[in-house]
């Protein structure tokens, strides 16, 4: 049927019945979005995950964390300005908060550098559980910094989410791994990362700070790489450690291949979470950000052999409860109560009295 207004509403013939009634047309285009925005990030973070593989399958090799930074971020830096001129024009790549944007690039740096070395030493589905946890992390910043208030109900979602990093890493047990606290301070720096942009977000596009935190990615991993260059290989230590302090070395043209294709996944794949929050809704898109968690523990299982224990996936539970119920909390105090529904005019009746027949 056509919606009421947009053309004449046809007359009802006899013995007919009647449509049920359409869905309003801002709801329907809504809803279409939040379909659009979910298959963006969906897709996201499948392809980041396959970046995640490629950065596991070369750390055990000749070369340091900060050299494939550095590969990856000249590859993905003309991507990176094409789609920043094409949101913004030239004009927008000026800055008046340079020193912001570079704070937000180093914290970006020290997020993904140290979410490679963890994932040097550890399964790649316990990474990204404990790396999960970086929305309760901004929780706590907001809390602290931005002195948002925060209720009872969300002081208990990060409490519960802890507690599942906590079954993952186990610390004082004889299975901890030191490169555990290297994914903690990946979701720590992931939230300071995401303070600032909530702080830069008023006047700077997220293409612009794309850019500019690509940039900071190149100075930093070229100086690193500049004080490292002397150095000698520490292979026979632990393997977040080789992976950091290795001096450069020249790829090779298979490795160069998978190291430039990561700077492509995280060109597109940066597009595509940015394309996401844009078209849809972000307390509907939000969730399916945990898919990335299936494809970690897949590719690691089929790729790395990798099996999570049972007290792992007990916390990789507990964080991805505790994150939806963050969303899920969000949702409501949005909506609001519901108004009550009142009946039509044409279906109430008078109280009968009591003389009637």
């Amino acid at each position: 049927m056509t919606p009421v207004g947009l053309a004449t509403v046809p007359r009802q013939t006899a013995g007919t019945r009647p449509a049920g009634p359409a869905p309003p047309p801002a709801a329907d285009s809504q809803s279409r979005k939040n379909a659009r925005g979910a298959a963006f990030l969906a897709f996201g973070v499948f392809i980041f995950s396959f970046q995640d593989v490629i950065v596991k399958w070369v750390s055990g090799g000749a070369y340091p964390v900060h050299e494939i930074v550095f590969i990856r971020s000249i590859v993905a830096l003309p991507i990176v300005t094409l789609i920043a001129w094409w949101d913004v024009g030239f004009a927008g790549f000026t800055t008046r908060r340079i020193g912001l944007q570079v704070l937000r690039g180093l914290l970006a740096f020290t997020c993904f550098t140290t979410y490679y070395l963890a994932i040097a030493a550890m399964p790649l589905a316990e990474v990204v559980a404990i790396t999960f946890s970086s929305p309760l992390v901004i929780i706590m910043l907001s809390m602290l910094f931005l002195k948002e208030r925060v209720g009872i109900d969300r002081i208990l979602a990060v409490l519960v989410g802890f507690a599942g990093v906590l079954l993952i890493t186990r610390p004082g047990s004889s299975v901890f791994e030191p490169a555990a606290l290297i994914a903690v301070l990946s979701a720590i720096a992931y939230g300071f990362n995401a303070m600032l942009a909530r702080v830069l977000g008023p006047t700077e596009q997220a293409s612009i700070m794309s850019f500019y935190s690509t940039i900071v990615y190149l100075g930093v991993s070229a100086g690193l790489g500049l004080v490292l260059w002397q150095g000698t290989p520490v292979e026979s230590t632990h393997p977040s450690l080789a992976f950091m302090s290795r001096p450069w070395a020249m790829p090779t043209a298979v490795d160069f291949g998978l190291i430039s294709i990561t700077g492509v996944i995280s060109a597109f794949g940066f597009y595509c979470l940015a394309q996401a929050y844009r078209t849809g809704e972000a307390s509907v898109v939000a969730p399916f950000e945990y898919t990335s968690m299936l494809w970690a523990t897949l590719l690691g299982l089929v790729i790395f052999a990798e099996v999570p224990g049972p007290m792992t996936i007990a916390g990789m539970a507990l964080i991805v409860g505790a994150g939806l119920f963050v969303i899920w909390r969000d949702v409501s105090r949005r909506a609001g109560p519901a108004p009550a529904r009142r009946k039509p005019a044409a279906v109430r009746r008078r109280p009968q009295s009591s003389a009637a027949p």
